[in-house]
Protein backbone atom coordinates (compact mmCIF):
# COMPACT_ATOMS: atom_id res chain seq x y z
CA UNK A 1 0.00 0.00 0.00
CA UNK A 2 2.52 2.64 0.80
CA UNK A 3 4.30 1.52 -2.34
CA UNK A 4 1.36 2.30 -4.45
CA UNK A 5 0.79 5.76 -2.27
CA UNK A 6 4.13 6.53 -3.21
CA UNK A 7 3.54 5.84 -6.63
CA UNK A 8 0.58 7.24 -7.44
CA UNK A 9 1.01 10.42 -5.26
CA UNK A 10 3.42 11.58 -4.56
CA UNK A 11 5.37 10.17 -8.01
CA UNK A 12 2.46 11.97 -9.79
CA UNK A 13 2.85 15.04 -8.71
CA UNK A 14 6.97 15.16 -9.13
CA UNK A 15 6.35 14.11 -12.58
CA UNK A 16 4.01 17.38 -13.22
CA UNK A 17 6.38 19.07 -11.53
CA UNK A 18 8.95 18.13 -14.29
CA UNK A 19 6.96 18.73 -16.46
CA UNK A 20 5.94 22.32 -15.79
CA UNK A 21 9.07 23.13 -15.07
CA UNK A 22 10.58 22.05 -18.63
CA UNK A 23 7.91 24.07 -20.28
CA UNK A 24 8.85 27.39 -17.79
CA UNK A 25 12.73 26.74 -18.94
CA UNK A 26 11.42 26.83 -22.80
CA UNK A 27 9.66 29.86 -22.57
CA UNK A 28 12.10 31.87 -20.60
CA UNK A 29 14.92 34.18 -22.21
CA UNK A 30 16.52 35.32 -19.25
CA UNK A 31 19.94 33.19 -19.40
CA UNK A 32 20.12 33.13 -15.17
CA UNK A 33 16.13 32.07 -14.79
CA UNK A 34 16.43 29.39 -17.84
CA UNK A 35 19.13 27.81 -15.77
CA UNK A 36 17.72 28.02 -12.57
CA UNK A 37 14.20 25.99 -14.06
CA UNK A 38 17.10 23.52 -15.56
CA UNK A 39 18.45 22.32 -12.44
CA UNK A 40 14.78 22.03 -10.97
CA UNK A 41 14.05 19.89 -13.60
CA UNK A 42 17.39 17.92 -12.60
CA UNK A 43 16.54 17.69 -9.34
CA UNK A 44 12.87 16.53 -10.26
CA UNK A 45 14.10 14.07 -12.22
CA UNK A 46 16.42 12.89 -9.59
CA UNK A 47 13.63 12.89 -6.77
CA UNK A 48 11.26 10.97 -9.15
CA UNK A 49 14.35 8.15 -9.74
CA UNK A 50 15.03 7.92 -6.12
CA UNK A 51 11.57 7.08 -5.76
CA UNK A 52 10.95 4.75 -7.99
CA UNK A 53 14.10 2.67 -6.50
CA UNK A 54 12.26 3.32 -2.89
CA UNK A 55 8.80 1.77 -4.55
CA UNK A 56 11.02 -0.69 -6.21
CA UNK A 57 12.41 -2.12 -2.61
CA UNK A 58 9.07 -1.76 -0.89
CA UNK A 59 7.53 -3.90 -3.29
CA UNK A 60 7.42 -7.36 -1.73
CA UNK A 61 6.46 -8.97 -5.19
CA UNK A 62 9.94 -8.13 -6.04
CA UNK A 63 11.23 -10.40 -3.19
CA UNK A 64 13.49 -12.51 -5.84
CA UNK A 65 17.12 -12.90 -6.83
CA UNK A 66 15.42 -12.28 -10.50
CA UNK A 67 14.01 -9.14 -9.86
CA UNK A 68 17.13 -7.63 -8.33
CA UNK A 69 19.33 -8.72 -11.08
CA UNK A 70 16.92 -7.75 -13.73
CA UNK A 71 16.70 -4.06 -11.51
CA UNK A 72 20.23 -3.74 -11.79
CA UNK A 73 20.76 -5.09 -15.74
CA UNK A 74 18.29 -2.16 -16.36
CA UNK A 75 19.63 0.47 -14.40
CA UNK A 76 23.28 -0.27 -15.60
CA UNK A 77 22.27 -0.14 -18.92
CA UNK A 78 19.80 3.00 -19.14
CA UNK A 79 22.52 4.84 -17.24
CA UNK A 80 25.59 3.92 -19.30
CA UNK A 81 23.86 4.30 -22.47
CA UNK A 82 22.81 7.70 -21.36
CA UNK A 83 25.93 8.87 -20.76
CA UNK A 84 27.87 7.50 -24.25
CA UNK A 85 29.14 4.58 -22.20
CA UNK A 86 29.73 1.07 -23.82
CA UNK A 87 27.98 -2.07 -21.08
CA UNK A 88 28.79 -5.91 -21.95
CA UNK A 89 26.94 -8.07 -19.62
CA UNK A 90 27.81 -11.24 -18.97
CA UNK A 91 25.38 -13.70 -16.77
CA UNK A 92 24.18 -16.86 -15.87
CA UNK A 93 21.00 -17.77 -18.07
CA UNK A 94 18.49 -19.03 -14.84
CA UNK A 95 18.68 -17.48 -11.76
CA UNK A 96 17.40 -19.79 -8.35
CA UNK A 97 14.22 -19.13 -6.91
CA UNK A 98 15.25 -17.41 -3.79
CA UNK A 99 13.58 -15.04 -1.78
CA UNK A 100 15.76 -11.56 -1.27
CA UNK A 101 14.36 -8.66 1.04
CA UNK A 102 13.34 -5.60 0.22
CA UNK A 103 16.46 -4.04 2.36
CA UNK A 104 18.96 -6.70 1.23
CA UNK A 105 18.17 -5.91 -2.79
CA UNK A 106 18.12 -1.92 -2.10
CA UNK A 107 21.99 -2.31 -0.37
CA UNK A 108 23.16 -5.00 -3.23
CA UNK A 109 21.61 -1.92 -5.94
CA UNK A 110 22.42 1.11 -3.78
CA UNK A 111 26.28 -0.53 -3.50
CA UNK A 112 26.19 -1.30 -7.74
CA UNK A 113 24.77 2.21 -8.14
CA UNK A 114 27.00 4.12 -6.42
CA UNK A 115 30.15 1.62 -8.03
CA UNK A 116 28.19 2.45 -11.35
CA UNK A 117 27.87 6.69 -10.92
CA UNK A 118 31.27 7.00 -9.99
CA UNK A 119 32.81 5.29 -12.73
CA UNK A 120 30.99 7.47 -14.74
CA UNK A 121 32.12 10.72 -13.20
CA UNK A 122 35.93 9.82 -12.25
CA UNK A 123 37.17 6.87 -14.72
CA UNK A 124 36.88 8.69 -17.78
CA UNK A 125 36.37 4.95 -19.52
CA UNK A 126 33.82 4.50 -22.45
CA UNK A 127 33.06 0.90 -21.92
CA UNK A 128 32.67 -1.65 -18.65
CA UNK A 129 32.13 -5.15 -18.07
CA UNK A 130 29.57 -6.43 -15.57
CA UNK A 131 30.34 -9.99 -14.89
CA UNK A 132 27.56 -11.74 -12.21
CA UNK A 133 28.53 -14.94 -11.07
CA UNK A 134 26.81 -17.46 -8.98
CA UNK A 135 27.91 -20.59 -7.22
CA UNK A 136 27.72 -20.60 -3.18
CA UNK A 137 28.04 -16.99 -3.65
CA UNK A 138 26.43 -13.87 -5.93
CA UNK A 139 29.42 -12.45 -7.45
CA UNK A 140 29.06 -9.31 -9.51
CA UNK A 141 32.77 -8.17 -11.22
CA UNK A 142 32.31 -4.37 -12.45
CA UNK A 143 35.44 -3.19 -14.27
CA UNK A 144 36.06 -0.24 -16.47
CA UNK A 145 38.93 0.89 -19.00
CA UNK A 146 39.32 4.13 -17.05
CA UNK A 147 42.03 5.92 -14.61
CA UNK A 148 41.58 3.58 -11.67
CA UNK A 149 41.51 4.46 -8.30
CA UNK A 150 43.99 5.84 -6.02
CA UNK A 151 45.87 2.91 -4.09
CA UNK A 152 45.45 4.05 -0.63
CA UNK A 153 41.64 3.58 -1.31
CA UNK A 154 41.88 0.44 -3.15
CA UNK A 155 42.21 -1.99 -0.15
CA UNK A 156 38.88 -3.20 1.00
CA UNK A 157 39.69 -2.11 4.73
CA UNK A 158 40.63 1.42 4.70
CA UNK A 159 38.35 4.08 5.83
CA UNK A 160 38.53 7.45 3.36
CA UNK A 161 37.31 7.87 -0.60
CA UNK A 162 34.62 10.27 0.35
CA UNK A 163 31.06 9.52 1.00
CA UNK A 164 30.25 7.46 -1.54
CA UNK A 165 33.14 5.11 -1.03
CA UNK A 166 32.69 4.95 3.00
CA UNK A 167 28.85 3.90 2.27
CA UNK A 168 29.63 1.54 -0.21
CA UNK A 169 31.54 -0.47 2.75
CA UNK A 170 29.07 0.51 5.57
CA UNK A 171 26.55 -1.03 2.87
CA UNK A 172 28.84 -4.38 2.49
CA UNK A 173 29.24 -4.50 5.84
CA UNK A 174 25.23 -5.03 6.98
CA UNK A 175 25.23 -7.70 4.28
CA UNK A 176 28.20 -9.37 5.99
CA UNK A 177 29.33 -9.36 2.31
CA UNK A 178 32.83 -8.43 1.10
CA UNK A 179 34.09 -5.54 -1.84
CA UNK A 180 37.46 -5.63 -3.88
CA UNK A 181 38.78 -2.65 -5.48
CA UNK A 182 41.50 -3.42 -8.08
CA UNK A 183 43.67 -1.68 -10.31
CA UNK A 184 43.67 -3.89 -13.71
CA UNK A 185 44.46 -2.05 -16.86
CA UNK A 186 41.25 0.43 -15.25
CA UNK A 187 39.73 -0.35 -11.85
CA UNK A 188 37.61 -3.57 -11.47
CA UNK A 189 35.19 -4.13 -8.36
CA UNK A 190 34.35 -7.38 -7.09
CA UNK A 191 30.73 -7.74 -4.46
CA UNK A 192 31.03 -11.37 -3.23
CA UNK A 193 28.23 -12.37 -0.78
CA UNK A 194 27.48 -15.85 0.20
CA UNK A 195 23.80 -17.00 -0.82
CA UNK A 196 23.16 -18.10 2.23
CA UNK A 197 23.02 -14.41 3.87
CA UNK A 198 19.92 -13.83 1.46
CA UNK A 199 17.86 -16.65 3.87
CA UNK A 200 17.71 -13.87 6.73
CA UNK A 201 14.45 -12.71 5.96
CA UNK A 202 14.45 -9.62 8.52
Amino acid sequence: RIAMDLHDDIGGNLTALTLMTSLLKEKEVEPSRKLLFEKIGEASDKMVQDMNEIVWALNITNDSLISLMSYIRQYASSRLSASGINLEISEPLNYPEMFVSGRTRRNIFMIIKEIINNAIKYAGTKKIDMKILLDDNLRIIISDNGTGMPEKFTHQTINGGGNGLNNIRKRVDMLNASILFKNEKGLTVVFDMPLKNFENKE
